[in-house]
């Protein structure tokens, strides 16, 4: 397995962390609360501090969270 194919593998898992706790969450939702639900869902670091990174506001729906994830 090449570096490349590392990164895609890592990204796939890192999206479907996303899809699976979005699943979860009733929205909209404000970011301290998907922040506070991650935690406590015990999600992957990287999914944590990827929330933690964006700013303070409220998403509509899991394509607004999934859309500002990807922008970052």
């Amino acid at each position: 397995m090449t570096g490349a194919d590392d990164r895609e593998t890592e990204t796939t898992r890192y999206l479907d962390d996303i899809a699976v706790f979005a699943r979860g969450i009733a929205f909209p939702a404000a970011r301290s609360d998907l922040l506070l639900q991650a935690i406590l869902a015990h999600a992957t670091p990287r999914l944590i501090g990827e929330l933690r990174s964006l700013p303070d506001s409220v998403f509509a729906d899991a394509d607004a969270l999934r859309g500002a994830l990807r922008d970052r």
